[in-house]
Formats: structure tokens, C-alpha cells, sequence
């Protein structure tokens, strides 16, 4: 929640109204028996309801998989989390709404298109910013408009190191990695890192995508991947 509240999207009504509800539920009193019926519902059930659109709204899980949200209430003798709401399995697309705001912001045409081919031949992708917010914004977008039912295509955004893209080079993914950033007192200088060989001297195998400058670094294979069928241009 720390995360997606920041973004346009979530700082709206559904998000506002769940604070809201949150906030109108704090009076201890009203929470000493969650059995104790307030205006028709009781306190689990007015909670179940701020809450369900949390749910439903975050990435869905994959085909056969259930989401729960549990809760586990002070006064409750046994202190067992219970399901408040249930997000049942689904086999379909995932919401059609994808956001792309912060990717189209970020990087030029030509540019989203190198990074779309890439994705789409499998390639190791690596987003820089420094920014997590932004790394989260653009691999979620990525993998839910490329990938709307492969859902073993995940993304990583806390990368931080060399070391960490290399661990598995056997791996096809897209990753985030977060450049520390230098207060310079007017603004801030973002410590730009790159290179064509890993820390373990080998060719690096990851195209880059710097989400700051818009630059890209392409991968040194790259020039020698097949071009995209007809269909998916």
C-alpha cells in the first residue's frame, strides 16, 4: 500500500475511502466485541467492506490461485487471522486498465520500442532509476501488457548490486535496479553505473534502460536477435 498510494491512480476515491473508513473504525470502543452490530454490519464486516477493493484491484494472482485478506483482532481469545475477503480464482485477462503513464513519460518512442522487443524475445531486461516507485510503476506495466497470461514473467525492483544480475544467467527477466542519488543541494546527482562486461569479466547479457536520462544500453547480443513476427508488430 506504502507504494501504490503514491500513484495518481491509487490517491483517488476507492483509496480516500478506505482511509476514511479506517479512520472512522479507530474508537476503541466500537472495536471491543466484533460482534456488536454497527449502522447494520459488524465491525469485521464494515472492515471487510473498506477493504475489498484492495483485493480486487492489485495484480491478480495466478490462474487457480485464491487471494485472502485476513485480519486478526485484538480482543479475539485465539489470536487466529480470519479471511475477511476472498479474491476467488480466475483464469481470464487481468484488469484492462494498465498504467503506462509513468513508462510513456520516461522514455521516448523509439526507445519503448527497443524495450518491447526486447521483452517480447525474452531478453534480459534491466530498468535504472532512482526511483523505486517508478521501477515498480514501469516493470508492472510491462509484465501485465506483455504478459497478461504467462504468469511466471515476474519482476524484481530491488536490485542493487552488479553481482545480483548475474546470479542466474540462465534466467530471462525484467528487473528493476535503484542507483543511490547525491543530494548536491539544488537537486540531486543520480550515480550513473554501466559497462559491457559483468563483474565476473563476461560480455553482460542485459540490455539497460535508464529511466532518468532516457538512455538505453542495448545488450552486445542484442544486434543479433530475430526481428518481431508480422503479428505481434
Amino acid at each position: 500500500i506504502s507504494v501504490w498510494s503514491d500513484l495518481p491512480e491509487v490517491v483517488s476515491p476507492p483509496f480516500l475511502a478506505f482511509l476514511s473508513g479506517l479512520l472512522d473504525m479507530l474508537d476503541p470502543g466500537k472495536w471491543l466485541d466484533a460482534s456488536v452490530p454497527l449502522k447494520g454490519k459488524s465491525a469485521c464486516e464494515r472492515f471487510a467492506s473498506c477493504c475489498a477493493w484492495l483485493v480486487h484491484d492489485v495484480a491478480a494472482p495466478p490462474p487457480g490461485v485464491a487471494l485472502h485478506l485476513h485480519g486478526v483482532h485484538p480482543q479475539c481469545s485465539d489470536g487466529k487471522p480470519r479471511p475477511v475477503v476472498t479474491r476467488f480464482p480466475t483464469g481470464g485477462l487481468p484488469h484492462s486498465h494498465v498504467p503506462l503513464q509513468v513508462l510513456l513519460m520516461r522514455l521516448g518512442v523509439g526507445e519503448l520500442l527497443l524495450l518491447f522487443q526486447q521483452v517480447l524475445l525474452e531478453q534480459r531486461v534491466v530498468l535504472r532509476s532512482s526511483s523505486a516507485l517508478v521501477l515498480t510503476a514501469c516493470c508492472e506495466a510491462l509484465v501485465i501488457l506483455l504478459f497478461p497470461l504467462v504468469w511466471q514473467h515476474g519482476y524484481e525492483t530491488a536490485l542493487s548490486k552488479s553481482s545480483d544480475l548475474t546470479a542466474d544467467r540462465s534466467r530471462t527477466w525484467i528487473a528493476g535496479r535503484q542507483r543511490m542519488v547525491v543530494d548536491i543541494g539544488k537537486g540531486a546527482l543520480t550515480c550513473l553505473d554501466g559497462g559491457d562486461l559483468d563483474v565476473d569479466g563476461q560480455p553482460r547479457l542485459y540490455s539497460s534502460f535508464d529511466l532518468d536520462v532516457g538512455e538505453v544500453d542495448l545488450a552486445p547480443n542484442a544486434s543479433r536477435l530475430p526481428d518481431l513476427p508480422p503479428q505481434v508488430k
